[in-house]
């Protein structure tokens, strides 16, 4: 189940950084990245976000990126 496969994925969870603002319409994100190396995110395809004050969490697909200006 879609659950079973989320708590999979949380058992390898980390942390790699933090919204620092949201734009438009179609859900865009800034996200301060806490590595100075982002090789590594252009084949970031999926994220969980989590409340920090909840810890409640919820997947999102990764649609496109680009670097912050």
């Amino acid at each position: 189940t879609e659950e079973l496969e989320l708590e999979q994925k949380i058992s390898n969870l980390r942390k790699i950084g933090k919204i620092s603002g949201i734009h438009g319409l179609r859900g865009e994100v800034f996200v301060h990245v806490f590595s100075k190396d982002v090789t590594w995110i252009q084949g970031l395809q999926e994220l969980i976000l989590e409340n920090s004050s909840t810890h409640d969490r919820k997947n999102f697909r990764v649609c496109s990126l680009r670097p912050h200006k």
